[in-house]
């Protein structure tokens, strides 16, 4: 842990605490007045996989408030799955099953007795990589997170797209051919192609560091046959997103795509060839994310004006 630049909770101004559930950490990180503090608590998700998983969650909470000497004036938690249009409830939660069902915000406000905001973590982020220009806010862009899982959001005039609740999951989209179920009869989905999931099982497979496995591509001609064909599923989960959403701007993010030796560029030239409007001369902007889990924060910043 880091500490943040100013030590007590008497400090003026307006605190936020950011908690970023992910799928391998969970992130902590403090907004003064908009602002990010030099700040930074991160615990393994494991951490939360136990039969009370609330009750660590506050635990950390508590500890992050009383080594800092800050107590926020709001906590914003993102949830990395399906969350109820109550925005308390949480459906299905596939990295910490033993939250799903629960009503997080009415249990972390009830006992840490400080309001408490729900947000899907792909919205925050999406925001967060639009709050530095202002025009983005005038142009429908679809963000999507290439993580432990996949995530996506939509922006639309600034707003994001919900649908019925939530929306854009995109990583549990199912996928179709001769072998689409898993050993355990469960239907396949893209995330056990194109996810950070995918890529440990890959690097499992060949017995190396998940971290260089892009590094290191060419020392195999089977590796680097996977990993192409890995950036081929990671393409048409793009791609299919573009056919169904028509977004200007498309925004790729997420901790597998900031890996060391990432191919970008063969991404870039998959999309390119494989653009679903090509034929009429029509192209989606292609961004990188850049603020990493900041992103979050800034985006938690916009969504508590």
């Amino acid at each position: 842990m880091t500490r943040p630049s100013i030590t007590s909770h008497k400090s003026v101004g307006h605190h936020i605490l950011v908690i970023d559930i992910g799928g391998t950490h969970v992130k902590f990180g403090y907004l003064k007045q908009g602002l990010p503090l030099s700040f930074s608590h991160i615990i393994a998700t494991l951490q939360l996989r136990t039969r009370d998983s609330i009750s660590c969650l506050v635990n950390e909470i508590k500890r992050v408030i009383s080594e800092t000497g800050i107590t926020p004036d709001v906590i914003v938690v993102t949830v990395p799955g399906f969350l109820a249009k109550d925005s308390d409830l949480v459906l299905h939660l596939p990295n910490i099953p033993e939250m799903s069902g629960i009503r997080l915000k009415t249990e972390l406000v009830r006992r840490l007795n400080i309001p408490v905001t729900l947000e899907r973590d792909s919205v925050l982020a999406l925001m967060g990589e639009c709050s530095h220009e202002p025009t983005l806010q005038e142009r429908p862009v679809l963000g999507i997170f290439f993580g432990t899982g996949i995530g996506a959001a939509m922006l639309i005039n600034g707003q994001p797209f919900r649908g019925d609740g939530w929306a854009l999951e995109i990583g549990h989209m199912p996928v179709f051919n001769d072998s689409s179920y898993g050993d355990s009869g469960r239907q396949l989905n893209v995330e056990d192609y194109a996810s950070g999931r995918a890529l440990v099982a890959i690097a499992a497979k060949y017995k190396q560091p998940v971290d260089d496995i892009f590094a290191i591509r060419h020392s195999d001609t089977h590796l680097s046959s996977e990993l192409d064909a890995f950036i081929h599923h990671q393409a048409q989960v793009i791609e299919s997103a573009i056919a169904l959403l028509s977004p200007a701007v498309v925004i790729l993010g997420g901790g597998v795509v900031s890996m060391k030796n990432y191919p970008t560029e063969r991404l870039e030239s998959l999309l390119t060839l494989g653009n679903p409007f090509a034929a009429g001369h029509i192209s989606q902007e292609i961004r990188w994310a850049k603020h990493g889990w900041k992103s979050v924060l800034y985006g938690a910043a916009i969504f508590n004006r």
